[in-house]
């Protein structure tokens, strides 16, 4: 997909390697990027000024500095602390609280005072205004929205951007990459069930300085719950049922413990029927050539889920076993062909994610971190659909996998001898092998150092400066700087700047040229991106708001291309330039009120064609609502708005209207008995429409999405 245009409208296999064909990619030097436009800052002032007014009644005087925190460095498994008491978690709920975090440093501060973009999502927030999954949650990050990758699985568009089978956002599950060589998005995590999540930590912005490969537009990390005895269950439409729970034990006074956060949901997607299908006889639509085609009809949907997180300590050392299976309908088809009406789950993956850790303190000057770890991934597709009997010579089905393994150490460092400094540095190797049913594989191994210096360049200015090196064994060697300052005018009022760059390695499915129904190209290049960000912080015990300028310039952007005879294959063939603001406000209103919301604008062109990105919109909008009216009870209402989205070029469709959806959650806790907690909600409780954007010549009405949707859940702490 290239620029867009606006019309104005009123069984699974597991199977070994085989023996390796090397897909090689061609060499690109290292190096900074030095080309870097000026910031479009002029044509947004009236952006900014507008969001100051409003903040003027919250500020209040400037004060002291705050202190920065010096907490060493942990795992980020270990971030939770004790769990709350239920009455603990309602007050928490309506709290403006100071959170801290390692992902932007990996060195722990406070969110508001680390270099770059971060938001921090805490999961019984986020499940209190009925947030169930990650991919609901991610909604609610500024400048992020979900959809659809295609007929078949979700993906996340950040700051306008969103290909599919990408990889451009880094994964992790406590700390653990998930990103796969083979793909590069891991669809196995959105389905993640919010009762199982600690918090999620996101960085807006490129991350590749301190996470190395697929930190391109963003960092994500999961954390699980790690503390706490929890047993849940839910039901919900369209035949969603879910259990699971959270065990854990450490005995008083002693310095070991194990946790154990599983669960298991299905549901058969919702009541979904189709348009009409991509034309495959090259007649037009409604057509008698056309009438044996499946569309329109009813969309399998159905889903099922399964995951375990297993985490287990003693003194410094500790293990991390991590197991997630997902099993999916196959939606608007393979080939943008609807399938005929079935129940069946074609598709399957399971991953399986394992580290040991080992941590050693010398003094307060030197803490070492040491980590080993293994990462499986089985993707299966059994007899999927392509299309109807005798519209083609070929099968009208198809059966194939991807698989990977994966094998990675490092060993990383933070030192704070040196007055005014902490130097934090990080060795990490890889080695993994791709392979699928066509006989073709990938062998990748990487080679990767980093190293930071975090100055307290003056008493109010903290700079940080980090560098990574990685060198892969088919792409050559990367190079990617980050520089940041942050300056605390004072305990209200704070200031940040950063120049970033990152890059996106090929997946394995854009290098293979056997890949189907669309061909990678081995002499694919890594995609490059460098982002200007500056912002501006307020924030006091009952309010904090935040304006966050950025430009990112975007190369050798993997596209989907149509060749010759209609084929569909993967190229380096687009430029990217994209700049906007986001705007957040979170505050206190009185004892039983809480009000958050975030705004984002984006402009997101295509250099060659100056059209605007396929599939982007300009603005996002999401709001909350939280009323507390007595003790144990909480009322929560969250809408969100995403505007009109871009066609391709010469799609002569309109373009596709806005979303406004409305969701209500009811809140009970203590219900009965201490501990027992009732959760209900109605999402889309308006009923409106959700459509995804379909590309051209697919689907002429695009992918409708499932309307209202009611859902309970009752959890009992013990």
């Amino acid at each position: 997909m290239q620029g867009g245009s606006k019309k104005k409208m009123t069984g699974q296999h597991w199977n070994s390697p085989p023996e390796k064909m090397v897909a090689t990619a061609e060499p690109k030097k290292g190096g900074f990027i030095h080309k870097m436009s000026v910031f479009p800052y002029q044509k947004y002032l009236y952006l900014p000024v507008i969001f100051g007014v409003l903040l003027l009644p919250l500020c209040a005087q400037a004060g002291q500095r705050p202190a920065m925190s010096s907490a060493p460095l942990e795992n980020p498994s270990s971030l939770p602390t004790d769990e709350p008491t239920e009455q603990g978690k309602l007050t928490d709920l309506l709290q403006i609280l100071e959170e801290s975090t390692e992902i932007a440093t990996k060195t722990k501060l406070n969110v508001d005072f680390v270099p770059g973009m971060v938001t921090i999502l805490t999961g019984d927030d986020l499940k209190s205004r009925g947030v169930n999954t990650v991919q609901e949650a991610l909604n609610l990050v500024p400048g992020f929205t979900t959809s659809m990758a295609g007929p078949m699985k979700e993906q996340v568009t950040v700051r306008g951007v969103s290909k599919q089978l990408s990889g451009k956002i880094k994964f992790l599950i406590n700390g653990m990459q998930a990103n796969d060589t083979s793909m590069g998005e891991p669809f196995y995590i959105y389905a993640i069930p919010m009762d199982l999540i600690d918090r999620i930590e996101v960085i807006r912005g490129p991350g590749s300085a301190v996470y190395g490969e697929f930190a391109y537009l963003g960092v994500v990390n999961i954390i699980t719950k790690t503390k706490g005895n929890r047993i849940i269950g839910q039901y919900g439409s369209f035949g969603a049922v879910m259990g699971g729970g959270v065990f854990s034990y450490t005995p008083p006074k002693e310095q070991y413990g194990f946790s154990l956060a599983m669960s298991g949901w299905q549901s058969d997607g919702g009541h979904v029927r189709s348009g009409l299908d991509r034309d495959l006889s090259g007649a037009p639509f409604n057509s008698p050539a056309n009438s044996h085609l499946y569309a329109p009809g009813k969309v399998n949907e159905g889903i099922s889920h399964r995951s375990a997180f297993l985490s287990a300590y003693h003194k410094d050392t500790s293990l991390v076993a991590q197991y997630i299976a997902r099993g999916d309908g196959e939606r608007f088809g393979h080939n943008d062909v609807l399938p005929p009406e079935e129940d069946r789950l074609s598709l399957h993956s399971a991953t399986w994610l394992v580290e040991g850790r080992q941590n050693f303190q010398f003094g307060k000057e030197w803490q070492t971190t040491f980590k080993l770890g293994l990462f499986r991934d089985r993707f299966d597709m059994d007899r999927a659909f392509m299309w109807p009997v005798g519209m083609a010579p070929l099968p009208n089905t198809i059966s194939k996998y991807v698989n990977e393994d994966r094998y990675y150490g490092s060993g990383g460092m933070v030192y704070r001898g040196w007055e005014r400094h902490t130097i934090s540095s990080e060795v990490q190797y890889s080695d993994s092998s791709a392979w699928d049913s066509s006989g073709t594989s990938l062998g990748r191994s990487i080679f990767g150092f980093s190293l930071q210096d975090q100055i307290s360049l003056l008493e109010p200015l903290d700079v940080t400066i980090g560098l990574r090196y990685d060198d892969y064994n088919q792409i050559g060697t990367t190079l990617m700087p980050r520089i940041a300052a942050v300056y605390r005018l004072s305990n209200n009022h704070i200031f940040k700047a950063q120049y970033g760059e990152a890059f996106r390695p090929p997946s394995y499915m854009e290098l293979n040229p056997n890949a189907q129904p669309v061909n990678g190209t081995p002499g694919n290049k890594p995609e490059t991106i460098q982002t200007l960000e500056a912002g501006y912080i307020y924030r006091d015990h009952e309010r904090v708001g935040r304006i966050t300028l950025f430009h990112s310039e975007l190369d050798d952007v993997i596209d989907l291309v149509v060749t010759g005879g209609g084929a569909r294959k993967y190229m380096n063939t687009q430029n990217i330039r994209l700049h906007g603001i986001e705007l957040e406000l979170e505050a206190k209103l009185s004892k039983q009120w809480k009000v958050d919301s975030n705004i984002s604008y984006v402009d997101t062109k295509d250099v060659a064609s100056k059209q605007d990105l396929a599939g982007a919109t300009d603005w996002l909008f999401n709001m909350g609502l939280a009323y507390a009216p007595q003790d144990d009870l909480l009322f929560s209402l969250q809408f969100r708005h995403v505007d009109s989205r871009y066609r391709e070029p010469g799609d002569t469709r309109l373009e596709l209207g806005g979303i406004n959806t409305l969701d209500v959650t009811a809140n009970v806790m203590n219900l009965f008995l201490p501990g027992l907690t009732l959760r209900s909600g109605i999402k889309n409780i308006l009923d409106a429409s959700v459509v995804y954007p379909a590309l051209m010549n697919t689907y002429p009405n695009d992918y409708p999405r499932p309307g209202r949707s009611w859902w309970m859940n009752l959890s009992y702490d013990f």
